[in-house]
């Protein structure tokens, strides 16, 4: 990791606008987080940088840069795709020494294909989440469960004030049932899909999409624009582009 704690890179480019994200996020208490001694699994803070790995096509904030493999500048005035959390505490502690594997870079792989078909370019967009922690846990399925413990959701959402005051995306593409709920936007899922929304006090395109895991088994309840499944999702993310002005 080098011998600055704030060295979180491995040996990546720098970014003056992640590492201010960055260094909010590690100036908070050293603690974990739950809503009580028998709600586990807990999250843990995250406090150390993950390692891209060669299959890396996307760095996903706080495990990474926030931006597409190769990028020279963080975009702005575009669109943030906003993820549930980072991962598991056994596979991010890996990924901190060895990278990324094959199979933690699957979420990036799927939303960058479905991104493009929809008219979006997945260059200009930020990658982060939803929830700053990883989960002392088994698996990384179904609500977060610091989402119940308010100093955990206050970091996660001041990180995400922050984070749209520096990205100043027009378009937030959220990503699963867990991330429009826990932003009060209960009626994205599966009934608004795509629309205006105020977003820790940003005005903002909010469109919904499905999580990225179990994509094909999860997809096939989507329904917009008269398609369905994947092809609803490619008419959602067109709509937000035309929303937004983008196309």
């Amino acid at each position: 990791m080098g011998d600055n704690p704030l060295d979180f890179r491995n040996g990546a480019r720098s970014f003056p606008e992640v590492d201010l994200l960055m260094e909010r996020l590690l100036a908070y208490p050293d603690v974990d987080y739950y809503a009580s001694e028998s709600d586990y699994p807990k999250m843990l803070p995250v406090r150390k940088w993950v390692k891209p790995s060669a299959h890396s096509s996307v760095h996903i904030f706080p495990g990474g840069n926030g931006l597409a493999q190769g990028v020279e500048r963080v975009p702005t005035d575009y669109a943030m795709v906003l993820m549930h959390d980072l991962d598991v505490l056994e596979g991010y502690t890996q990924a901190v020494t060895d990278g990324y594997t094959k199979s933690q870079d699957m979420t990036a792989t799927t939303i960058l294909d479905l991104l493009r078909r929809g008219g979006a370019d997945p260059t200009r967009c930020f990658y982060t989440n939803r929830f700053m922690g990883v989960r002392d846990a088994e698996d990384q399925y179904g609500p977060n469960p610091g989402r119940k413990h308010q100093p955990f959701v206050t970091l996660s959402d001041e990180m995400l004030d922050l984070t749209l005051a520096t990205i100043r995306p027009r378009i937030v593409f959220m990503l699963g049932r867990s991330v429009p709920d826990s932003l009060g936007l209960k009626n994205w899922w599966r009934r608004v899909y795509v629309g205006s929304a105020t977003i820790c006090g940003h005005a903002v395109i909010a469109a919904s999409l499905t999580h990225t895991s179990f994509y094909r088994r999860n997809v096939i309840t989507a329904s917009y624009g008269g398609r369905t499944g994947y092809e609803a999702e490619v008419e959602v993310i067109k709509a937000a582009m035309h929303m937004a002005h983008l196309t």
